[in-house]
């Protein structure tokens, strides 16, 4: 490539690409950067000219196995300089180069240095992020499988996690499924927050100054970095740690819905419209306004079992017996 001044677009498509290399683009970004490449042959050519970057790249394998000596052959070869030359000769080869010729020679070598450690960079993180409007569901290189809720966005080394099974979450939420590995621990951080697996699926969710972990099944160690804290969570229990007051509590499950934005599996018992809203809120993604204030502590319970939000609604307005009107894409309930 001439540049690396990327455009904010070819940006955006330039992960897309990456991630399609490394085998872990979604359907629906695949899709969407399909329709990117039809769209012009400039965009196609962009496209093609990563990917044989890429391909180019796998070429550094073969450099690694390189032996010195065999290597230092071919360059005196290709510099006509005998093996037993005398230094002499090698100094007046050196002398005979310009400044020019040197300025060109460093130019090259930094050139050829930043496009391959910028190239190896992307080629070797993985970035995995959803917006407000979508979710993920993909599997990691070891078999487990993460969903990514709205707004997330999480990151490893492929180069690692061969060996260390780690991923960094930069914000959000998201379900993890892990393939258990008691050679090779699986771990999840956020900030100076680590969580552990001993073989389980798990939440983990960032939320303002906390952060909050669900154990569905098996169990997970979470501890913070240099302090004191360790503390092990399994099937049924959560765990949550405040940094405003550095408060940890471990209890049991009580928010049956901390799964639903994977399964759209919602239970509600006894919960009031302000809670029920709310969740639906959390797990669809649509904005919710309740004009009347005393309909906020009706009570519904009832279970929904993926289904269509709407059709929640509907069930919602003829049990509560309540109003419903949708204007600019937020709902209103009087």
């Amino acid at each position: 490539m001439e540049s690396f001044n990327l455009n904010e677009e070819e940006s955006v498509y330039l992960l897309l690409i990456i991630q399609k290399i490394e085998k872990v683009i979604s359907i629906e970004d695949d899709l969407k950067l399909q329709a990117w490449r039809n769209l012009s042959s400039e965009n196609n050519s962009f496209y093609q000219e990563i990917v044989d970057t890429e391909n180019s790249l796998s070429l550094l394998s073969v450099y690694q196995k390189l032996q010195v000596n065999p290597s230092l052959e071919n360059l005196h070869h290709k510099l006509n300089i005998s093996k037993k030359a005398k230094p002499e000769k090698y100094l007046n080869k050196l002398k005979s180069f310009s400044p020019k010729h040197w300025l060109g020679i460093a130019a090259s070598i930094s050139i050829i240095t930043f496009s391959i450690l910028y190239f190896y960079h992307l080629k070797d993180i993985v970035t995995i992020s959803t917006t407000n409007l979508n979710t993920k569901n993909i599997a990691l290189p070891d078999g487990s499988t993460i969903f990514l809720n709205n707004n997330t966005e999480v990151t490893y080394s492929k180069s690692k996690f061969i060996t260390l099974r780690e991923l960094k979450l930069s914000k959000g939420e998201c379900f993890l499924n892990i393939v258990h590995q008691p050679d090779k621990p699986f771990s999840i951080e956020y900030k100076d927050i680590k969580v552990t697996d001993v073989g389980t699926s798990f939440n983990f969710k960032v939320s303002k100054n906390q952060v909050i972990v669900n154990v569905q099944t098996g169990e997970v160690k979470l501890n913070i970095v240099n302090k004191p804290i360790d503390i092990n969570a399994k099937a049924g229990e959560f765990v949550s740690y405040d940094w405003s007051n550095q408060r940890i509590v471990k209890e049991k499950i009580s928010d049956l819905n901390f799964k639903a934005f994977v399964d759209h599996h919602l239970y509600f018992n006894d919960s009031s419209l302000e809670e029920v809203v709310k969740t639906l809120e959390e797990v669809y993604h649509r904005q919710i306004i309740i004009e009347n204030e005393a309909l906020k502590s009706k009570k519904l319970t009832a279970e929904f079992k993926d289904q269509k939000f709407e059709d929640i609604l509907l069930v919602i307005a003829k049990t509560l017996d309540i109003n419903i009107q949708t204007k600019n894409d937020i709902v209103y309930l009087d």
